[in-house]
Order: C-alpha cells, then structure tokens, then sequence
C-alpha cells in the first residue's frame, strides 16, 4: 500500500499516526515561503508586462518595478532554501517494516 493511501485513509478514518507529522512551525514557514516566491512572480508579471525593463534600461523610466523585482529575488530564493533545509533537517517519522510511511 502507497505512502500517500496510508494518509488519505488514516485522515478519513480521523486517525494520526504517532509521531508522524511535520512540526508546528513548518506550515507558517511554508506560507512565508509560498507568500515570497507569489509575490515575486508578481512583480515579475507587472515588470514585463509593462515593458518596465526595457523602459528603464532605454530612458530611466519605471525603474521601480525592476528594483522591486531584483531586490526579491534573494528573498524569495532565501525562504525558498530555507524551507528545504529545514524539511531536510526535520525529524523523520516512524518508517521501515510496520512503519506508517514503509
């Protein structure tokens, strides 16, 4: 039986394995994470399709939404490794024979 059948009838069912689960802090950080990376594909949407780069490279104009868009950039991309790293470095939950997830 898959992993992903194991959750979806233990959730049906109401039930949570001990131990299983992702920490308390993890959905806030992945909110932060998915909020940052939408945000820049925000800007990067307003920036190109107002021409804003072209603008700003030719005559100094709507430099604003390029700023915006290249100081984002290591935001996101921050938030983005750090929610890796930290998935990384979370306890496991209980797996092998008898396991939830085997």
């Amino acid at each position: 039986m898959s992993g992903l059948h194991q959750i979806l009838e233990a959730s049906a069912q109401g039930l949570r394995p001990q131990g299983a689960g992702a920490p308390r802090w993890w959905p806030a950080l992945a909110v932060v994470a998915t909020t940052c990376v939408l945000a820049q594909c925000l800007l990067g949407g307003a920036m190109a399709s107002q021409w804003a780069a072209g603008r700003c490279l030719a005559a100094g104009e709507s430099c604003g939404w390029l700023l915006a868009h290249r100081q984002g950039a290591p935001l996101a991309a921050t938030a983005v490794l750090v929610l890796a790293g930290a998935t990384a470095l979370a306890p496991p939950g209980p797996a092998g024979p008898g396991g939830w997830l085997c």
